[in-house]
């Protein structure tokens, strides 16, 4: 394969377009309302299963329901560490994308280009092994990579795609995916070391430095026009998780409510629960079982791609680190939206909705809502805006997923 048939070839060129974005801008509600960036949970991409051990979802008809998980690149690891978190995360925003489809929807086109899903697949497969075996380390293509005249069909792996089965695309970038990552092993992962193969246009070696920067450049426009054609597909977009934070009283729960009914939203308000259950009690223990249930259901409806309001308080910046990088891994965005009163305020709504709606509520001293205004860790500007990552879980947990199940055991 030349190096032009590796990159982006004229079949399938197209105008650019933005990639699945990470974060965006934010809106205002009551007092200062926001969300964050959306970094992905550190897991490691699913091992690579022979083609016959693939199964093939409705008789083959299409794939299951998506399962990849997207890694958020390190924020503050070495080089090469950074250069391979986010080639790691395109390599699983395009599997992302194009999961879940059958075969028509897999060759489906958007005109004016001639692009699909499908054929990215296996391009992006061939990409994997052109500069990593072929050019890094001079090796020489397997079929049926042997077999192509690229000089007479330079769109061979985009042409061909349409014929192939569904469950194969997948496997094949993974195979690809695995092979590539075992090579980087192999090298011991030297971003100076120099290509066995020449650039036909200069006679420069590629450093894999300069490698693994095309890959991500590649990937990454790529995942581009992905999402494009997920969406005139299926309309699948992500969906969002909203998480509320605030004090009580606040107006957290008529916000959420509002959510509810614009985004057709799963709304999952925890004093409805407890208050159904266990009536004028409260008891903490319930509490943290009733949240860790709700969370589960949460996380399952946002695989489902259904939005979702968690109407907690959430005011631990750690718990909403850990829900932001849960609903992140699914793939979905995620949300905080913040609201805040001054303490008169937030009395007289208080005793406003003891008065009209007893049966919703508990009483509230202002002892207790003094000491719970001392608790509440307010977001900051850089966490609702976007601009503030999330940072490592606290130690001694090595994922937030692990420290989410600790703090909510009955979210399993």
């Amino acid at each position: 394969m030349s190096d032009s048939a590796a990159g982006c070839s004229a079949a399938a060129a197209s105008p650019r377009s933005q990639f699945p974005s990470r974060s965006t801008t934010s809106r205002c509600f009551g007092k200062v309302v926001g969300f964050g960036p959306l970094p992905f949970d550190y897991e490691t991409c699913p091992r690579v299963k022979p083609l016959a051990a693939a199964p093939a979802a409705n008789g083959g008809a299409s794939w299951g329901a998506p399962v990849i998980e997207r890694t958020e690149p390190p924020q503050s690891a070495d080089e090469i560490a950074t250069l391979r978190g986010f080639l790691k995360y395109h390599r699983q925003t395009l599997l992302f994308k194009a999961d879940g489809l059958n075969a028509d929807q897999l060759n489906r086109t958007h005109p004016p280009s001639t692009m699909t899903l499908g054929g990215m697949l296996k391009h992006l497969a061939y990409v994997e092994h052109h500069w990593f075996a072929a050019v890094l380390l001079g090796r020489g293509p397997a079929e049926p990579l042997a077999s192509v005249d690229w000089d007479a069909d330079p769109d061979w792996e985009w042409r061909t795609a349409v014929s192939d089965a569904p469950e194969q695309r997948r496997p094949l970038l993974l195979d690809a995916i695995a092979h590539s990552d075992a090579i980087m092993e192999e090298v011991d992962a030297d971003l100076d070391r120099l290509s066995i193969r020449a650039s036909r246009h200069t006679g420069e070696h590629f450093s894999l430095r300069w490698i693994l920067i095309h890959m991500i450049e590649e990937y990454a426009r790529h995942n581009g026009h992905a999402d494009l054609l997920r969406e005139a597909i299926d309309g699948v977009t992500q969906p969002t998780l909203f998480l509320m934070v605030g004090l009580p009283g606040t107006g957290k729960t008529t916000e959420a409510r509002r959510i509810e009914l614009e985004q057709n939203a799963l709304r999952l308000t925890k004093d409805e629960w407890v208050k159904a259950l266990y009536g004028p009690t409260n008891p903490s223990a319930a509490t943290d079982v009733i949240e860790g249930r709700l969370i589960a259901v949460a996380l399952r409806a946002l695989e489902l791609g259904v939005d979702v309001v968690v109407d907690f308080g959430l005011w631990s910046r750690d718990e909403r680190s850990a829900l932001r990088q849960a609903a992140t891994a699914t793939g979905a965005n995620a949300e905080v939206r913040y609201l805040a009163l001054t303490p008169a305020e937030q009395r007289r709504r208080l005793n406003r909705r003891q008065a009209e709606e007893p049966h919703t509520t508990w009483h509230m001293s202002d002892e207790e809502l003094t000491t719970w205004a001392s608790l509440i860790e307010v977001p900051t500007p850089g966490e609702l805006d976007g601009s503030e990552p999330v940072g490592d879980p606290p130690s001694p947990h090595a994922t937030w997923a692990e420290w989410r199940l600790k703090r909510w055991p009955a979210g399993r």
